[in-house]
């Protein structure tokens, strides 16, 4: 979902996005074409994305709990990914004000 919206005389572009996990790699390539695509409109706008885009952006070593194995099978979204946020020169405020804080979701796996 995309809404337009206008709040004390700023008008925002909001989205909200929850890409498929790893292992999903074409699915989450897929998202990222189709979401920038949608945006293409409102490119120059104030564009604000919520969610969960299910990959480590700035950080490997600090946005990493240490285990997993899986770091590097995403390599193309992880490029598709830097490439949209340059696109629409998006950044993560919350990681640009916390740059050292550990922040990530845990995954148990059972074997």
């Amino acid at each position: 979902m995309i809404a337009k919206i206008e709040c004390c005389s700023s008008k925002y572009v909001l989205t909200n996005v929850y890409a498929p996990s790893q292992h999903k790699e074409n699915e989450q390539i897929r998202l990222i074409d189709t979401l920038q695509t949608k945006l293409a409109i409102f490119e120059g706008e104030n564009i604000i994305i919520g969610g969960d885009f299910n990959n480590i952006l700035l950080d490997l070593k600090v946005d990493n709990n240490g285990s997993s194995s899986d770091l590097n099978k995403s390599v193309g979204y992880r490029m598709a990914l830097n490439n949209f946020w340059d696109y629409f020169y998006l950044c993560d405020i919350w990681k640009l004000n916390n740059m050292n804080k550990h922040m990530f979701t845990l995954c148990n796996r059972k074997n």
